[in-house]
């Protein structure tokens, strides 16, 4: 099972084996079957994005981390995918 990074927007991040995987998990938790449409906005993220976006729980006590050291910790913890990777809305 491969994981990756996915956007379905341009304020979400989603992680899972597929896109459409990605889309059908954010529309559940959306409880709207038609949000995330537009696909003009749907991309994966390459090797560089992954390398240079960084992941922070906004936590002073936890330090930030790469997109890619944060999906690999989320795998070592045996997380359910597809999930909400991270999101600039909070």
């Amino acid at each position: 099972m491969t994981i990756k990074v996915f956007a379905p927007d341009d304020i979400e991040w989603w992680a899972g084996e597929s896109l459409e995987a990605c889309l059908e998990e954010a529309r559940m938790q959306a409880g709207d079957p038609d949000a995330y449409n537009d696909s003009s906005e749907h991309q994966e993220l390459d090797d560089q994005s992954m390398q240079t976006l960084t992941f922070s729980t906004g936590l002073m006590i936890v330090p930030v981390c790469t997109f890619e050291e944060q999906l690999r910790q989320l795998i070592g913890e045996g997380t359910k995918f597809p999930c909400l990777f991270a999101t600039t809305d909070y």
